[in-house]
């Protein structure tokens, strides 16, 4: 280290947190305001020190040398700093750790020290660029700061959920022109606005929740149940959104503003209030959407453009198999995300039914009219042949007839067998109705809220940012003045120049990559407690 010359003034501190495992140091922006401060923590001076220099790192203290009639071995025994000014060597303080009191006699002390390199040398060297490990950072707004860490991060819990309500559905009867005028109206869809999708068919939609409608819907499953020609042109009949039901086919988007926790309170993590917003950013606090099906996706915070007013939008579509799509805006991208995107399929068929019988006599009227006259001739034909035959004597013509007649019977036996058979038919069901249990139990939609870690962890890692700050894993220049408080850094592999011994300033450079914190706040040095050292960045 150095060596003190005569003509040395030596002054003894009380009250110095400072140790030598460079953990913890101070920071001051002037030497004068350095100066003041280790001065008013002065318990011992001497003038015109003379010691012996037979080793390096020792110094003697007579009671005669002091400007005190205290005896020395009483006032020094509990010190654990000084510093000293050698005019002969240059006009600087030294600041040094003293790691031994030893006793010689009642006049008389050995001190053993050595130099506090950071201290010492404070305003004297400077940073080369190099890569600093992590940092407090000198803002901290949501999303800015997203560098992985290594935690422990436990089982996440879920709150603020939140569905999308699309209330209230529709029962949509698909089918070629019905003909009258049923429900809410009739969908002529054709070419859908974007001109890239044609439907040729009618959509008959009515409001469920509305007995109007429902009557509507009943009525018009009456008129097709006896009417074959109606019914067939029932294609499907399903259950939809009312919200999505237009003409045309032009996309409904609703937009949903998800209230993230930043704004519950302040930093409110769930129920844990926070002091470092990059507990707000995944993975200790994400956006969880799921569809009730299985599908899912978790989307960041701090990937939306504001992470305060993350927005939602739904697109639902009208077919008989009608789906409905949640994709973000404003998420990674200006816009519409739809690369997030996730899909809610499966909305109930419906089944309807006709009557058998009635539906086939309207279907074959035609078919049974021709029959019945065609067997009321053969009946008549005969009987006729039968009374000439029987006239003239004529035994071919009478078993002619008689066949005639007989199998005119046998027709007309046959075609009652057959109304008879149709007549006992049960309905006829059509479509499927198959239910749903997920869209009768409320839950055909989607779903998102808040997934985070407990509260428990949140305290831990947020008490780690407290007193090592982020990962940043950036190339720049160290500082070590950023908050308020307190301000910790880490590099690798930090270099610096300045007027300062090669040892010590490489001793410095170590103490950087081990990692330092300078403390500005010197009346609660050490004290993390945000309530007495507010540390929140100061822009």
């Amino acid at each position: 280290m150095f060596y003190i010359e005569p003509n040395t003034r030596i002054e003894f501190l009380r009250g110095v947190p400072l140790d030598p495992g460079y953990e913890n140091t101070l920071y001051f922006d002037t030497i004068a305001q350095q100066d003041a401060y280790f001065y008013d923590k002065l318990a011992l001076a001497i003038n015109r020190a003379s010691y012996q220099r037979e080793e390096r790192g020792w110094l003697k203290v007579s009671w005669s040398a002091t400007e005190n009639v205290t005896p020395v071995i009483a006032t020094l025994y509990n010190i654990s700093y000084m510093r000293f000014k050698n005019s002969n060597f240059e006009n600087k303080w030294f600041y040094a750790f003293v790691d031994n009191v030893e006793y010689v006699n009642n006049n008389t002390v050995r001190i053993k020290y050595h130099i506090d390199v950071m201290q010492t040398w404070a305003f004297d060297y400077a940073f080369n660029q190099c890569m600093i490990e992590r940092e407090h950072t000198e803002t901290d707004y949501i999303g800015e700061n997203t560098i992985p860490e290594n935690f422990e991060l436990g089982d996440y819990i879920f709150d603020n959920a939140q569905e999308f309500n699309y209330e209230p559905t529709a029962v949509v009867v698909t089918a070629g022109d019905f003909g009258g005028t049923y429900g809410s109206g009739v969908v002529v869809p054709g070419l859908s606005t974007k001109g890239d999708w044609f439907s040729g068919v009618h959509f008959y939609p009515f409001p469920l929740h509305v007995q109007q409608q429902v009557d509507a819907l009943n009525q018009m499953l009456e008129d097709a149940y006896t009417d074959r020609d109606k019914l067939n042109t029932i294609i499907a009949v399903f259950v939809m959104p009312n919200s999505f039901i237009t003409p045309n086919f032009p996309p409904q988007e609703f937009t949903e503003s998800v209230i993230t926790a930043s704004q519950i309170g302040g930093y409110m993590l769930g129920n844990y209030p926070c002091r470092n917003a990059k507990l707000l950013t995944y993975p200790y606090n994400l956006l969880y959407i799921t569809n009730y099906q299985g599908g899912h996706m978790e989307l960041h915070f701090e990937y939306f453009s504001d992470p305060t007013n993350c927005k939602l939008k739904v697109w639902g579509n009208m077919s008989v198999n009608p789906a409905l799509i949640l994709y973000p805006n404003n998420y990674k991208t200006t816009g519409d995300n739809f690369d997030e995107m996730l899909e809610c399929t499966g909305f109930p068929m419906c089944a309807w039914a006709n009557d058998a019988y009635k539906a086939w006599v309207a279907q074959n009227a035609g078919t049974l009219a021709a029959g019945a006259y065609a067997i009321l001739s053969q009946g008549i034909t005969g009987a006729g042949r039968t009374l000439l035959g029987a006239r003239t004597a004529n035994a071919n013509e009478v078993s002619s007839g008689a066949r005639q007649m007989m199998g005119a019977y046998i027709a007309a036996a046959a075609m009652v067998g057959q109304v008879k058979d149709h007549s006992v038919a049960p309905p006829t069901a059509h479509g499927n109705g198959n239910g749903n249990v997920q869209y009768q139990a409320g839950k055909m939609t989607f779903m998102w809220c808040h997934k985070h870690i407990r509260p428990e962890y949140a305290a831990i890692i947020d008490n780690f940012f407290d007193m090592y700050g982020y990962a940043t894993h950036r190339v720049g220049y160290p500082r070590r003045d950023v908050r308020p408080c307190y301000t910790f850094v880490k590099t690798v592999d930090c270099s610096m120049d300045g007027n300062v011994p090669v040892e010590d300033l490489r001793f410095i450079e170590n103490i950087f990559n081990k990692g330092v914190r300078f403390w500005r706040s010197t009346a609660v040095f050490g004290v993390y407690d945000n309530t007495v050292n507010n540390n929140a960045p100061l822009i």
